[in-house]
Formats: C-alpha cells, sequence, structure tokens
C-alpha cells in the first residue's frame, strides 16, 4: 500500500507541473520559436490528383531549423498549389508550367521569392508562370500532374525538374505512395495506377501540436532516432538502394524511357527537363541517374538543362550559396537563379520573344 501510496503521491504532484510544461513550450513553440507550419495536402477526387489544401488554412509560415532560423510565408491558391496569385482556365497569355517536388513547391521560401514567381516577374506580365509542384513527388507522378496541367491550363511548355531518387519511386513496387501515380510492370509496357490518398485524421489532430510539429519538422526527432537505431545495429536502411546492381540500373531505365517517351508524345517539342543534384536527393542513389537521364532527353529530343552546373558556376560567380547550407533546398537567391536559368533556356528555344 505504501509503495502505491506513493506513486499515487508523485503522480499527482507531477502531473500539474506535465501540464504547465506542455502548456508553456505550446506557447514558446507558437510565438518566440515558431514551428513548422505547412500546408495540408489533400486528394482532389475531381482531377484524381494530390494538391495542397486551403482549409483549414490557405496561408502559412514555414521555418527550418531549431531555432526557425529560416521563415518563409506561404499561399495556397484557387487550384490548390503555392503561388501568390490564382491561376486561370481561360487565360489570355502563354502559360509557362513548372514540374517537380519539394523545390518546385517551394513552401520554405515566401511565396513571391519561388522560382515561378521570380520567372513569372521576368516575363513582364506577357506570360504567366504556373507553379506544379508538390513534396515528395516522383517521376511518375509529374506525369500525371502535367497531364491535369495540360487538360485544364494548355501550357505553351512544361519544365520538369527532375532531382535524384524520383525514378525508382515511380514504380508501385518500390514506393506507390497513395495520392502518387506509379507504375506497374506490364508486359513490355507499364500500367498507370492512382491510389487516392486519405488523410489520417489522428495525424491531422496530433499536427495541430506546435510541440509535436517543432520535434518533427525543426529538430527531426524522428530522423535522429532512425540514424541511433541503426547505428546501434549496424544495419543498411531500407531506403539505401545498390545502385550498382544491373536489375536496378534496368528497371529505372525502362521506367524512365516510359515516362519521358509519354511526356514527349504528350507534348511535343514544348518540354524542357532540368536535372539538378541538390534537394530531395535521396541516400544511396549514384549519379548514374544524371546519365540517364541526359540520354534519355536525347532520345527523345527533349530540351535538357544540367541544372547542377549551372548553379554550381553560379555559386563560383557569385561567392554566394544557392541553398540554405544545413538544408539542401534552395534559398531565395537559389530560386532566382533557377529563375534566370529557366529565362534563358527559353529564349534559346524561341519560345519566349521580344522581352527585355
Amino acid at each position: 500500500m505504501k509503495v502505491k501510496e506513493l506513486v499515487k503521491n508523485v503522480f499527482i504532484l507531477l502531473l500539474p507541473a506535465f501540464v504547465v510544461t506542455i502548456i508553456f513550450l505550446e506557447l514558446v513553440f507558437r510565438f518566440v520559436i515558431p514551428a513548422n507550419q505547412s500546408p495540408y495536402y489533400i486528394f482532389d477526387t475531381k482531377d484524381n490528383l494530390m494538391k495542397m489544401s486551403t482549409e483549414p488554412f490557405s496561408d502559412g509560415v514555414s521555418t527550418l531549423g531549431p531555432l526557425a532560423q529560416v521563415r518563409a510565408r506561404w499561399h495556397i491558391n484557387n487550384e490548390g498549389w503555392n503561388s501568390n496569385f490564382d491561376y486561370k482556365e481561360n487565360h489570355d497569355k502563354p502559360v509557362i508550367a513548372l514540374f517537380g517536388a519539394s523545390l518546385i513547391e517551394a513552401t520554405i521560401v515566401d511565396v513571391n521569392q519561388s522560382v515561378s514567381a521570380k520567372l513569372h516577374e521576368m516575363l513582364h506580365g506577357e506570360y504567366y508562370s504556373y507553379s506544379f509542384g508538390i513534396a515528395g513527388a516522383t517521376l511518375s507522378n509529374m506525369l500525371h500532374t502535367s497531364r491535369y496541367a495540360v487538360k485544364k491550363f494548355s501550357p505553351d511548355v512544361l519544365v520538369f525538374n527532375v532531382t535524384p531518387g524520383l525514378i525508382l519511386p515511380s514504380s508501385c513496387a518500390d514506393n506507390g505512395f497513395p495520392g502518387f501515380m506509379c507504375l506497374e510492370p506490364r508486359g513490355d509496357e507499364f500500367s498507370e495506377t492512382v491510389k487516392p490518398y486519405i488523410p489520417k485524421s489522428a495525424y491531422r489532430l496530433i499536427r495541430k501540436s506546435a510541440v509535436v510539429r517543432y520535434l518533427y519538422h525543426n529538430i527531426g526527432v524522428q530522423k535522429l532516432v532512425l540514424r541511433f537505431l541503426y547505428a546501434e545495429k549496424k544495419e543498411t536502411p531500407r531506403n539505401v538502394i545498390d545502385n550498382d546492381s544491373a536489375r536496378i540500373r534496368i528497371k529505372k531505365e525502362r521506367i524512365l524511357d516510359y515516362i519521358l517517351k509519354s511526356i514527349k508524345n504528350e507534348n511535343k517539342d514544348k518540354v524542357v527537363v532540368m536535372y539538378s543534384n541538390s534537394g530531395e536527393g535521396v541516400e544511396g542513389y549514384s549519379d548514374d541517374e544524371f546519365d540517364m537521364v541526359k540520354e534519355s532527353c536525347h532520345k527523345y529530343g527533349i530540351h535538357f538543362v544540367n541544372l547542377g552546373k549551372e548553379l554550381s558556376d553560379i555559386e563560383k560567380k557569385y561567392g554566394k550559396k544557392v541553398d540554405f547550407g544545413f538544408d539542401a533546398h534552395w534559398n531565395a537567391f537559389g530560386h532566382e537563379s533557377v529563375a534566370k536559368i529557366i529565362y534563358g533556356e527559353l529564349k534559346k528555344m524561341n519560345i519566349i520573344r521580344g522581352l527585355k
């Protein structure tokens, strides 16, 4: 009985202190060191596509780092994309469409500093720049998203930003994230599958806590735990893939060939593919993907841009980083630099003319 009484008394004493501490931390991570606030993702059943939601809010502030060193305002527009203006279906000007994952989603720079916004500025109102980026998107899902964009907005040129690690997860067997289109092998071809994304109510509830968001996004507790576990067990993480495997290489080549051939056939000469080794590179993926993408683009006559080299040259020229250093995503200077590169490539292709 004495032990039970002791435990009970300790619990009674500690519970109020615990509650007060949590409330205090909630206030700290909301107003002093604001925890990351990312958009809510939804599956648009009308367009059969993953987008971002304007509910419960269309505006927010993303933060990076334990002290929220990077703070960026994002805005989800009428079509469910991060942009500082709404998209028009019946537009009166040519449209340049950008596709990619989190680098193009660009929620960790201010919405008016994204590559799409900067390109829009450079076009002086003569063209629209529409961004269709969503974090975690695979190359197959970019193909899927491009079809939605073509059907709804009829872009005059489509620009795809490809980074390491986006090819193999396009296979349903190797990823198949709900909400993203993935490929199933069917003989010499592939079938395309999209499994609807259904948000988990428990996750939506938990993420309302600033403490949880801070630990998950700003500190990356889950990554630290995994790193500790793998270090202790001396095991190779499951997402580290042996790129020297002939089987894996052949599989990636088949997937890439199918996707780029589809993009080319469906859009003819209106396609630009940029490849950058920064951003969402996954540990274990080697630079052979750069060669694959470059060779496949040349095979199908797709305009290819070595974005990694272009950005490296810019860093050397100006003595400034295009990313955050502690995080590989582009900073505001990086986004502006990429916008200038795209602008220059479109002028080379004679897609945009008469602009200073």
